[in-house]
């Protein structure tokens, strides 16, 4: 008999938590918590040479590491989730990724947000003009940052899978 018995129960899949996991997402989310802390420490050295402020030190700890642990904690969470799903539902667990994917979704990551953080300071100045309502700036400015959080880090990983991901490999596996 060469051929297979068509009436051979074929063996079930591995379960989930017995395949080993990607290693994609682990080094995207080392990527996102980069830029973060690149992030954090710009802001920090700005506000140390530009602030007139007395007591800078007692406001960072107060607001600033609280905020920035948030963003890095939510950034970190959301690409990797994010990119584990993508994995999954298009059957690429055990797929490579290139090189030139970590690269450019480091420097898209940055570049947006710098930009975003100049576009924020224009903001900033109109919203205390704007509005005087106290619960309407923080409502204003949580929507805001949250805009500004999927379009820095959310989109660029997006656009990214879908030009390497349909693209030929170029690059050198990591």
């Amino acid at each position: 008999m060469t051929q297979a018995n068509p009436f051979d129960i074929a063996p079930p899949p591995a379960p989930a938590a017995t395949r080993e996991s990607p290693a994609l997402p682990h080094y995207l989310v080392g990527v996102a918590l980069l830029v973060g802390v690149i992030g954090i420490l710009m802001t920090m050295a700005s506000l140390l040479f530009n602030s007139p402020m007395e007591n800078l030190g007692e406001w960072m700890l107060r607001y600033g590491v609280r905020n920035w642990i948030s963003h890095l904690l939510m950034a970190g969470l959301c690409v990797y989730w994010l990119t584990h799903s993508y994995l999954e539902r298009n059957g690429l667990g055990d797929y490579r990724q290139p090189a030139g994917l970590l690269l450019g979704y480091g420097l898209a990551y940055l570049g947006l947000s710098w930009l975003g953080g100049y576009a924020i300071s224009y903001l900033f100045m109109w919203s205390y003009e704007q509005l005087s309502n106290g619960a309407l700036t923080n409502l204003f400015w949580w929507t805001l940052e949250l805009l500004r959080f999927g379009i820095e880090a959310l989109l660029p990983l997006w656009l990214l899978y879908i030009c390497f991901a349909t693209a030929p490999r170029r690059f050198p596996d990591l």
